[in-house]
């Protein structure tokens, strides 16, 4: 997250916590979904369609 210089604290952590509330917007989706392991089962409907090289 990017903050002006000289910005308020408490108006940051209110921004945050409404942006919480609301469910994340593009920058802390991506974040969270960084932390998140890759799904073990993401190839299984390309093995079920049948795989050509």
């Amino acid at each position: 997250m990017k903050v002006s210089p000289g910005a308020a604290i408490s108006d940051l952590v209110a921004a945050l916590q409404e942006e919480l509330r609301q469910g994340p917007g593009s920058w802390l989706a991506k974040a969270i979904a960084s932390t998140l392991p890759a799904d073990p089962g993401r190839f299984d409907a390309m093995e079920t369609e049948g795989w050509e090289e």
